[in-house]
């Protein structure tokens, strides 16, 4: 057999795990998706938070329409600027409301690395008005 054949496997793996990482930190990918190794290690703990906007700036939690379940489990995963707009136009028309009153937003748990206290951290948001962070 040759050589080359016997040392790929572990160099596909070794790129498997670097095109993983870097999905990780540069487009917010779940560490458990993707073919990683996270699942291992990380508490991937997210919530996607959906409100409605009210002409004043309040905003009143909504609940997500069965029929988006699929949709918002791949915003949760993925959280793309891109994805969370599919979904807040979806999320409008199953509602009967305009896209522009919709907010959404995918946080995160971290722990604080000395007193492992929980807290809450915002990945991404978008609604009326703003640029997804």
């Amino acid at each position: 057999m040759q050589a080359w054949l016997l040392r790929s496997p572990p160099f596909l793996l070794l790129l498997l795990i670097a095109v993983h990482l870097t999905l990780v930190a540069s487009v917010r990918l779940s560490p458990w998706l993707g073919g990683g190794f996270g699942m291992f290690a990380t508490p991937d703990e997210r919530h996607l938070a959906v409100y409605a906007v009210d002409a004043e700036g309040g905003k009143t939690e909504i609940a997500l329409p069965d029929a988006l379940h699929e949709d918002a489990l791949r915003a949760h995963g993925l959280p793309s600027p891109a994805r969370l707009r599919a979904l807040a136009d979806d999320l409008a028309r199953a509602t009967g409301r305009t896209p522009d009153s919709i907010r959404l937003e995918v946080w995160r748990s971290a722990y604080d690395p000395r007193t492992l206290r929980v807290r809450g951290e915002p990945l991404v948001a978008i609604g009326p008005g703003e640029d997804p962070r």
